[in-house]
């Protein structure tokens, strides 16, 4: 007894795009040449992908691009650091090699 599946929407989609290896393909257009609901479901989505096509690609906001390159120049400066760190007394202090007292 087979326990063969139905391909799913994916596979159709995969089928429809073109993204299945050619033998795969030709197992799948097989059955959906002889299964009726599979057909319709088919069809449906390359009516889908048909009308998609049809739309305008929206163009995003110019600011956007700006935000992103702001962002990216953000991220690639370098850290500043902090104050008390940059502070000569600091600095000294690290510098400064333990007293024997402090042993």
């Amino acid at each position: 007894m087979s326990t063969h599946r139905p391909p799913q929407d994916d596979q159709l989609l995969d089928l429809l795009y073109g993204e299945v290896l050619p033998e795969d393909a030709e197992a799948l257009q097989a059955l959906v040449n002889t299964d009726p609901v599979l057909r319709e479901r088919l069809e449906a989505w390359s009516s889908v992908r048909r009308a998609m096509a049809t739309l305008p690609e929206p163009e995003p906001d110019p600011q956007v691009h700006y935000n992103i390159l702001r962002a990216a120049r953000q991220q690639a400066r370098p850290r500043r650091r902090s104050r008390a760190a940059s502070s000569p007394g600091c600095r000294r202090w690290w510098r400064t090699p333990p007293s024997p007292a402090w042993a």
